[in-house]
């Protein structure tokens, strides 16, 4: 759980400044429709100064496909490496883990977590860890992935549905 998520933007542009080349699966046209949109891979830093843009007010700089810029419910998520999870664990930007969710022991001597290029590849390949940000009215249509992991999700503000 990302405490200060309540504050504003300035942790996860804090976390821009941190990992200048971290790439975003980014989803400029929301997935609230079961037609397939397809999300864009942009930088980080992108997807941040995105998800800030006011549609009523501000022009974004993304091209995107249909006219009058950023649309509303726009989202990113972003793939964490073990080196990354531990560098946001260990950050002043608060986070907490359940003890449910601690699974650093068997990671550790399956995979050789954190260090090993297996673990990074593993938390890359199914999704371990991600970090899902969206503006005002973001949101997915219900559906079930393929990975064979699960997911749990914490609504800072707003509702789930």
């Amino acid at each position: 759980i990302v405490e200060k998520a309540k504050d504003g933007w300035s942790w996860l542009e804090e976390l821009a400044r941190r990992w200048p080349k971290a790439v975003t699966d980014f989803y400029p046209h929301n997935m609230l429709s079961h037609s397939r949109q397809s999300p864009y891979l942009t930088r980080l830093s992108t997807a941040v100064e995105e998800l800030k843009v006011d549609p009523r007010t501000q022009e974004s700089k993304f091209r995107y496909e249909t006219k009058g810029g950023a649309l509303e419910g726009r989202y990113m998520h972003l793939q964490l490496t073990p080196a990354q999870w531990l560098e946001l664990e260990k950050s002043d930007i608060p986070v907490e883990r359940h003890v449910h969710l601690e699974n650093d022991a068997w990671l550790r001597s399956c995979l050789g977590y954190p260090d090993d290029a297996v673990a990074a590849e593993y938390h890359l390949k199914t999704h371990w860890k991600i970090l899902l940000v969206g503006a005002r009215g973001a949101g997915m249509f219900n559906h079930s992935d393929s990975l064979q992991t699960s997911s749990w999700h914490l609504t800072v503000s707003g509702r789930k549905w």
